[in-house]
This record gives structure tokens, C-alpha cells and sequence, in this order.
């Protein structure tokens, strides 16, 4: 017979597996703590003996304990010990205003607060008690309020108050009967095991956590929790779930799609669902399951990870009805493109009746769209002041939510009753909206709002990679499942769509954002706007004379071209879609519209409309700053370093002078503010006349700043986000850099200013190269393909074919006549690079994120390549054939760097420094013979994810010290020896450093994500 309560599931399992872990706590660092099933109960004890204790004192009339914390390893005590003395938890969630805190328990009048905050403490032991459990104060408070304990049908486990997404907040007091039946259901259809390790996604405020904490607890299965810094970090999150090299990873997981979304299609489909991948049973809910294509997209092959779609509302909490998507459970399932969006509701859970009523008369439908209700006799959960002995069973629910039922019984979501709105004679869904937006690929979330007073339809979108909106606005076009009536008026790209506490969109948040969102102002003449927008909508490179139509335009595009224009200026003349299809001339249509706005007294920055450019380029960006004019036309380019190399044979170097190098400095000289955070890494230009530091930024802030000063010499706006680091020509007059516009820019170091650009169909994230005796420059782009280009006219040399797989994050490697590059497919090849012919490919099982390194030996040039993953493989550059192999412990992302070796030691032929994610700096040893040793290993605290660069400090004795300075992700900068690993000095930036640093002279620069590029100066420190 099954326990009726939850902390009766917990003493199943206590009594059948009193020695297995049942809780295992990871806050990201490299241990974890955990507790067995008989040190939590004991902890639970200490828990319930002092609210015993406590109630002496406060007899507690009350049904429930308010219990205020974050989740933790004690947590889960702290909830067995309230429900073994017959109470049930009411989660507060410590960031709410103590205002809402105490309304909230007042409501459910309960006395009592156990909470972990020093800042509430009060000096009155007789209205609080403290105790230490595990490391951590847990305090017992008696609040002003009275306590009540109504008659009521069922034990309570828990009260819950509702986010509000089917009406307004309410507090909702749920009996055991309601959860564990549900738990009873999912642990037979998930085949949840002892074996299992079950993570604790929700927050303690949202109701399927119980769920998460009890699925475990019934079956031995051990819970694994973790803080809220890690959860708000996706990459973080990945690690804590999912552990490089370590098969203690999750096997059950519940969460929000919103929250899965905010992984990469490459991260899920490689990790989360990938084919080695740990997880057993993924279950999406409290939102709309994303669509079936998108899985089934991000889904690896091999991966046998069962897929769930889960239904419900915490009016009936937890969960009503679930599905099994991947794989199907049903033979006859099929999802055809115009249901693909949507997935079944699934089976009703035990104990649990769905009925779909009609909206107007409330009869039941069978086979229609109604509102769904959910009901029970057993599992009634009461709302606010209501008393379940009121009511006869079964009671019903209301979810507002409209749902579509077939006559073979299947109910599929349609949309939210408050999200159903009418525009232009149509009723449109605005999570329909959301779903044609996600259904491409680059769109990573995505929130859609009606605006009622003026009647316009936001979206707002988050990306994955930059995309313009009119390749947004052409996919609602297109798409199968778009009506006109679902094109936005307005188009705003974020950062990240807002989610609450529970993991969903946060459209409040949205509707502030649109609140302070200002009208736009005229920055570009019209004529230049609209050569632009003509450009781009045809997928012209440059504008030409001639007609929309010639140049392959229809209505269609017609159509785009005029909603950009009407979000540009409000207003366009009714005749333009006319106009564009009748033949008439670019120059005829751009004249009329100049005159259409001087009409209506816009203001127009020019008289001429004749604006047509010359050149093939059409420039984006302008010189927006130039305090200084650089005098380096006639200056020579003595060296440059970027990422961990110096372009000199030399190392870098500085002179200390004591002997010893234990005490370094490292102090700030000066900082320059880009506008959005700075993960690209600088290029350290030194010229005879000084150095120059160029670097960009997210803002799409690109400049020359002088390396001693910190003074902006200029400052270039591009239109869109820098990543990637820039490349110098061989004379150091003109600089290369890649743009999230999928543009590669050379630019004029001396000023600023665009000599050319070249477009390519995907975003440029990886440093551009010089090849051929600087004569060409060769990139990847998001597009797959890699592109080679004169390095002065900026004219295409050869592109790579499509056979050629992958797009390309890592700089490509040159070796005299070839060109050694890396996909995010894993896969890496070697070019000719007169002509992109392939000499060579290797396959990797895992994408390449880490720019590879080369070295000579006497027999031969190697590779050196790194697999995100950890796998460093080194292959021989002529063939491709493997040499050798050494698997890091942890990710990798950043470029190898080969650093000189003591010529004492003869056995040894280099070393080379692996930057890991699991915070270690490793430096490896390989010996003639092709064995690779760890010759060190360091510990910098945090993931590092940038290059280290290796220079020289020469003491007061004239002997010279190997070091290199390197960076960890959370803003720790450090120079380290590499004879040992030694630590010498360190600097800490404000926020994390993806940045990697470079060295020249005595100087340090990196980028953070505060928005600031840094300048330090490393310095000895004097003893007394």
C-alpha cells in the first residue's frame, strides 16, 4: 500500500536505503557535499525536536510553517521536519519585500518563520531560537500573528501562491492526496529508481519542486541541488548538470521550455541530449512544449532520453496530464507541418478529470476549441479563504486556458484566454506569435504584447546569432503557419527575454521595456535609409540603377521593404507598393519619397536625394571620435600581440628589480568604457612612436586607444556586436576585424575610417588572418563557409565549397601554403591557400571552439587541436595522421599556447598551455618520444576561458623567468610561473573576463564584460 503523505514516502525510502546519498549539493566549485538518507533524517529531527520545543513556548495553531531560504543541502531537512510534525511548509522567496513576506503568512495565518537571514535576527529569545545545522544558522521566529487551523478534509503538505498567469495571485493550500498521487503516477511512468539523480530546477516558491524533491525521496533516488547563482548562468547550470568527464550526471529532469531554450541547439544536442548523455527522462512544463521540430532538432542521434510534455495549474496542483513526445508512445502519433507546433496534452494523472467546456454556455465539448477545467474528487486543493468540506465532489478548475479536443480524445494547448486578441478583424494568439519566432533557428526566446491603446504588436526576440529583422519579417511571410495578421508591427531585439523566478516569460517586464522604449528620431537621411533597406531586401551588395523588379523584386518583398519603412517613419506614401511594382527607376521611387517626407516636414538632413553611392561598399559605420590624429603612416609596425602570440620570435619582456618575483603588482593605469560588455580579446599594436590598443565591443564600438594614456584616439560604430579580435596587415597602416553584420571591415588604423567591407550570409566570430605574404586575409563565417580575400581591395580570392561542414569560431592556422581550420561541426581541415582546395579532413567527436596551435619539430610540423570537450589531439600537419592525444578533465574554449622549453632538459621538445573550465591552467609536457606529461597544474578559482599569453620578467640578477599572464572567468587576472605554476601576482576586475589578455613591455590589457577595456602594469614590490 502507497504512504498517503510525503514524509511518509521519505520513511519508505529511509527504511530501504538508510546508507544511499539523498542529497548532493553543488554550487559549482570542484566538490560537492552530500547526505545519506539517515543523516537527513537525523537532520530532520533536529529540525521538528526544535519546533517541538519552540511550540512549548507558541502553542502553534496553525496548518502551516513559513520557511524562508534558498535551496541548499539542509533544505530538504527543513521540509521533512515540518511535515513529520504534522504541519505543512509555505515557501517564502527571500527576495520579496518583507511587506509581501508577512502579508502573505498573514493570510494563511502562520505564526511561525523559519528563515537562514542574519538580518531579521532579533535580540528577543523568547521570539526566536537559533540552531546550526550543517554550517548554517536556521532560525525560528514567532511572528505577530494569529493562528488558525480550520476543519479541512485532507492533511495539508504545502500552500502556494500562484504566479498570477491565470488571474490574479492566489494563495493555494494543497492536501498530501493531491501530490503524492502524482507522484505515485510519474514515478511509473518515468520508471524513476533508486539509481536515479533527479535535479531540483524549480524554486522553492514554484509547486513542481515538490514534485522534483519527492520524486526522489519515494524512490531512493538521491535529489541534487544547487544556488541560484549557477541556475541564472545557463553555461554554468550545463556544467552542475552535467558534469565533462563524469558519469554523475542527471537522470531525471523537470523544467520549463523557457528555461531549456536558454541552452544552444549545439549544447543540447550534444550535451543535454546528446547520444553518452545521462539524462533518462527530460519532462517540459508550465509553458507551451516548444514545437516537435525543434526536439527533434536538438536531439542527437543515438540519444534515447524519453521527452515528456506535462499539463497543469497549481489551482490543482502539481500537474494534471502528460505525454510522452520523444519517443512516441503511440504508433498512430504523427506531427504534420500544421500541427508540428503543438504536442498533446497527454492522459490525465491518477485521480484526475479533464473537461473541455465551451467559453459562452459552459457545456462540455468533445470535439471543438473550449476552455479546459480540471477536476477531482481526491485531489482538491483549496484557494484563498475557501473550505474544500464546502464543496461536492469532484471540483473543477478553471484554467484559462483554450485547448483544442479531437473525437479520438487527443487535447492539444491553444493559447491563453488573456493572450487571445483582436487585430484587424482577426483573433489572433499571441503565443502563436512566439512560436512562429522560435520555429527559426537563430531565435532563442521570444515574448509577444499587444499594445491596446495604440494597437500595435511588439515582439520582442532574443537571438542566438544576429540575424536582421527583415530576415524575421520574411520568415512570418513565409512561414506555413503565419497569417498576416501575425506580422509584427515592431520587431525589438534583446539581450534575453525576462524570465520570473518560476522560469517564465516575465511579460511584465516586456510591457515596462515598451513603456520607456522612445519614439526613434531621423539619424540618416531618407534616401540613404531607403538605399539600405532596398539593398538588403533585394540582397544587393551595392545599389544600382534600375527597377524593383529588375533586380528580382515582387510583392512579396515589396511588402517587407514597405513595413521596415513604415517603422523607420511612421507613415509611407500609399502609392509606394505601386511605385516599386510598376517598373519605376531606384533614383524616380527615391526622389518621391524624399519629397513625401519634406512634405510632411520630416526632418531631412540634406536637400539632394541623389545619394547613390560610388563604390562598391556601402559603409554602415562612421568615424564618430578622432581626438588625435595618428601620425603612423610613416611609423613603423614593430610588433603586434593578440591572444597569447607575439608576432615577434621574442618574448616579450619586462625588468623587476628584485631576484625574486613573489610579490608582483599589478595596478591599474587606466580603463575606457565601450558601452556593452568586451569578450573579444585586444591587438597590441607597437609602433616606434608607441603602443595602440584596438579592440570592440557588444555595443558594436570598435577603437584605437593609446596603450600608455588610455586616451580614445578614435572610435568607429559598426552596426552591429563585435566578438571577434582584429588582425593587423603586415605594414600595421590598416586593420581587419569581423562583424556580427556578417561583414569583415579593413579599416585605416590611423584614423579610423572603412577602406572596404565585405558581406558574408552569417556573423563573424573568429580572427581574421593574413596568408599568401600578407597578401590575402582568410576568416570563417556563420554561414560555413570560409572566405579568402585580396587583403588590399578586399576583392573575394576562393570560398570554400559546400561539402566544407560547420561554422567557424576558431582563428584559422597558417602554415606557409596552408591553412589549418576548425569547424563547430568538429571537424578540421587543411586548405591550399591559393584556392581552398582540401588536402585533408579529420572528423572530431566534438565541436572545436579552441584556435590550434602549431610547433617544428626535426622531423616534421604538428597540430595541436582541442575538442570543447577536452580532447587535445596533435595530428601531423602534411597528412592529418594522429601523433598523440592527452584528455583534459574539463571543457575547453580557449586557444593552446606553445611556450619555449629549458634547454636543460634535451628529453623535452615543447610545452603547451591548456586554459580549462574546470579553473585548472595545466602546462604539458612532450618529451621526443611523443609521451605527455602534466608538468603542472594550477588552480586560478573560477572556469577560464581565455589564452594565456607567455612573456619574459628578466630579475636584478640578469637571469630570465618564463611567465604568462591569464584570466579566469570571473575576473581573476594572474601571472603565473611556468617553470611551477607559481602564482606571483593578481588583479581582480569587476565582473567576469571571457577577454584574453596580451602583454607588451611592462604593460597588461584585457577586456571585461563591465564594458571596460583594462590597462595594468605589472611592478615589483619593494621589502624592507
Amino acid at each position: 500500500m502507497e504512504p498517503e503523505t510525503l514524509d511518509g514516502l521519505f520513511l519508505r525510502s529511509l527504511g530501504e536505503h538508510p546508507d544511499k546519498v539523498a542529497v548532493i549539493e553543488d554550487s559549482g566549485s570542484s566538490t560537492r557535499c552530500d547526505m545519506t538518507y539517515k543523516d537527513l533524517w537525523d537532520t530532520s529531527c533536529i529540525v521538528s525536536e526544535t519546533l517541538d520545543q519552540f511550540s512549548k513556548n507558541h502553542p502553534l495553531r496553525t496548518q502551516f510553517i513559513g520557511v524562508c531560504m534558498e535551496q541548499c543541502l539542509i533544505y530538504p531537512a527543513v521540509i521533512i521536519g515540518i511535515l513529520s510534525r504534522g504541519f505543512g511548509f509555505a515557501c517564502i522567496d527571500p527576495s520579496w519585500p518583507s511587506d509581501k513576506q508577512i502579508d502573505y503568512l498573514r493570510k494563511l495565518r502562520t505564526p511561525l518563520l523559519m528563515h537562514t537571514s542574519e538580518d531579521r535576527r532579533c535580540d528577543s529569545s523568547e521570539k526566536q531560537c537559533r540552531i546550526r545545522i550543517k554550517n548554517t544558522s536556521l532560525y525560528f521566529e514567532k511572528l505577530e500573528i494569529d493562528g488558525n487551523c480550520s476543519n479541512c478534509l485532507h492533511p495539508m503538505a504545502y500552500a502556494v501562491l500562484t504566479s498570477g498567469s491565470t488571474g490574479q495571485p492566489k494563495i493555494v493550500r494543497v492536501p498530501h492526496a493531491s501530490v503524492v498521487s502524482n507522484i505515485v503516477s510519474l514515478i511509473k511512468i518515468c520508471e524513476v529508481t533508486s539509481r536515479d539523480l533527479i535535479f531540483l530546477s524549480s524554486p522553492p516558491t514554484f509547486d513542481p519542486s515538490v514534485v522534483d524533491i519527492f520524486l526522489a525521496f519515494a524512490t531512493g533516488a538521491s535529489l541534487l541541488v544547487t544556488n541560484n547563482v549557477v541556475k541564472a548562468s545557463a553555461s554554468n547550470l550545463l556544467n552542475v548538470l552535467f558534469p565533462p568527464q563524469s558519469a554523475l550526471g542527471v537522470t531525471v529532469l523537470q523544467m520549463t521550455p523557457s528555461v531549456f531554450n536558454r541552452w544552444s541547439e549545439t549544447e543540447l544536442k550534444e550535451i543535454v541530449l546528446g547520444p553518452r548523455t545521462s539524462l533518462r527522462a527530460l519532462i517540459l512544463g508550465g509553458e507551451p512544449f516548444p514545437s516537435h521540430s525543434k526536439v527533434l532538432r536538438c536531439t542527437g542521434a543515438g540519444n534515447a532520453t524519453r521527452i515528456y510534455n506535462i499539463y497543469g495549474i497549481t489551482e490543482v496542483s502539481p500537474w494534471a496530464s502528460i505525454h510522452q513526445v520523444i519517443p512516441s508512445a503511440n504508433p498512430n502519433d504523427s506531427y504534420t507541418i500544421s500541427n508540428e507546433s503543438s504536442v498533446p496534452l497527454g492522459d490525465p494523472l491518477a485521480h484526475t478529470i479533464l473537461q473541455i467546456r465551451d467559453s459562452v454556455t459552459g457545456s462540455i465539448i468533445l470535439d471543438g476549441c473550449g476552455e479546459m477545467f480540471i477536476g477531482s474528487s481526491k485531489r482538491v486543493c483549496e484557494i484563498d479563504n475557501e473550505n474544500c468540506l464546502d464543496f461536492a465532489p469532484p471540483v473543477f478548475r478553471g484554467t484559462g486556458d483554450i485547448v483544442q479536443t479531437h473525437s479520438d480524445g487527443r487535447i492539444y494547448y491553444v493559447g491563453r484566454k488573456d493572450l487571445i486578441v483582436k487585430r484587424w478583424g482577426c483573433r489572433i494568439n499571441l503565443e502563436n506569435i512566439e512560436r512562429i519566432a522560435l520555429s527559426h533557428s537563430s531565435v532563442k526566446s521570444a515574448c509577444c504584447v499587444w499594445d491596446e491603446v495604440n494597437h500595435k504588436l511588439y515582439l520582442l526576440v532574443a537571438l542566438r546569432e544576429a540575424i536582421s529583422n527583415l530576415i524575421l519579417r520574411r520568415h512570418f511571410l513565409t512561414s506555413t503557419q503565419s497569417e498576416r495578421a501575425h506580422m509584427p508591427d515592431e520587431i525589438l531585439q534583446v539581450n534575453d527575454v525576462s524570465l520570473t523566478q518560476h522560469g517564465k516569460i516575465n511579460r511584465h517586464t516586456v510591457l515596462e521595456i515598451l513603456d520607456k522604449k522612445e519614439t526613434p528620431q531621423f539619424q540618416l537621411f531618407v534616401a540613404k535609409k531607403f538605399l539600405k533597406l532596398w539593398c538588403e531586401v533585394l540582397g544587393l551588395q551595392t545599389s544600382q540603377e534600375g527597377s524593383f523588379i529588375h533586380f528580382g523584386g515582387n510583392s512579396l518583398l515589396a511588402m517587407i521593404l514597405i513595413t521596415e519603412l513604415e517603422n523607420e517613419f511612421g507613415d509611407v506614401p500609399k502609392e509606394l507598393s505601386g511605385l516599386l511594382l510598376s517598373g519605376k527607376s531606384l533614383q524616380f521611387i527615391c526622389d518621391h519619397l524624399c519629397q513625401f517626407y519634406q512634405s510632411k516636414n520630416s526632418s531631412l538632413e540634406a536637400s539632394n536625394p541623389s545619394l547613390l553611392p560610388s563604390s562598391h561598399e556601402v559603409i554602415e559605420g562612421k568615424q564618430d571620435e578622432c581626438k588625435t590624429p595618428l601620425k603612423l603612416k610613416q611609423n613603423k609596425l614593430i610588433t603586434f600581440n593578440l591572444s597569447g602570440k607575439s608576432s615577434s620570435s621574442d618574448l616579450p619582456s619586462l625588468t623587476v628589480s628584485h631576484k625574486c618575483l613573489e610579490n608582483l603588482q599589478m595596478n591599474l593605469v587606466w580603463k575606457v568604457d565601450l558601452g556593452k560588455c568586451i569578450d573579444a580579446s585586444p591587438l597590441c599594436l607597437e609602433f616606434e612612436s608607441g603602443i595602440g590598443i584596438v579592440i570592440g565591443s557588444h555595443s558594436g564600438k570598435f577603437t584605437y586607444v593609446d596603450g600608455t594614456t588610455g586616451e580614445v584616439r578614435w572610435l568607429l560604430n559598426l552596426p552591429h556586436r563585435i566578438e571577434a579580435s582584429a588582425c593587423p596587415s603586415l605594414c600595421g597602416q590598416y586593420i581587419y576585424i569581423g562583424c556580427h553584420d556578417g561583414a569583415l571591415y579593413c579599416i585605416a588604423t590611423f584614423d579610423g575610417r572603412v577602406k572596404w567591407s565585405f558581406v558574408t550570409g552569417g556573423i563573424i566570430k573568429c580572427l581574421p588572418v593574413l596568408c599568401n605574404q600578407g597578401n590575402s586575409i582568410i576568416f570563417g563565417s556563420y554561414d560555413s563557409k570560409v572566405y579568402c580575400l585580396n587583403s588590399e581591395s578586399g576583392k573575394l580570392e576562393w570560398s570554400t565549397k559546400d561539402d566544407i561542414k560547420g561554422n567557424w569560431l576558431a582563428s584559422p592556422l597558417i602554415l606557409g601554403d596552408i591553412a589549418i581550420v576548425c569547424s563547430l561541426a568538429g571537424r578540421a581541415y587543411a586548405l591550399k591557400t591559393a584556392n581552398g582546395n582540401v588536402m585533408w579532413t579529420v572528423t572530431f567527436h566534438q565541436p572545436i571552439f579552441s584556435t590550434p596551435c602549431h610547433l617544428s619539430t626535426p622531423s616534421t610540423t604538428l597540430v595541436v587541436i582541442a575538442e570543447v570537450k577536452g580532447a587535445v589531439i596533435c595530428l601531423n600537419a602534411l597528412n592529418g595522421v594522429q601523433v598523440w592525444s592527452w584528455q583534459a578533465p574539463g571543457l575547453i574554449y580557449a586557444p593552446l599556447i606553445i611556450v619555449p622549453t629549458s634547454s636543460q632538459n634535451v628529453d623535452m621538445q615543447y610545452q603547451i598551455l591548456v586554459s580549462c573550465h574546470d579553473c585548472f591552467l595545466y602546462c604539458l609536457s612532450v618529451t621526443i618520444k611523443n609521451n605527455v606529461l602534466v608538468k603542472w597544474k594550477v588552480n586560478l578559482g573560477a572556469s577560464i576561458l581565455s589564452a594565456p599569453f607567455p612573456f619574459s620578467i628578466r630579475t636584478s640578477d640578469k637571469s630570465d623567468k618564463l611567465c604568462c599572464v591569464v584570466s579566469n572567468k570571473a575576473g581573476g587576472v594572474a601571472v603565473v610561473g611556468l617553470q611551477d605554476g607559481s602564482i606571483f601576482g593578481k588583479f581582480h576586475a569587476e565582473s567576469e573576463v571571457f577577454s584574453s589578455p596580451v602583454v607588451c613591455k611592462d604593460y597588461v590589457y584585457f577586456g571585461c564584460r563591465d564594458n571596460f577595456v583594462y590597462c595594468l602594469r605589472i611592478q615589483s614590490t619593494k621589502f624592507n
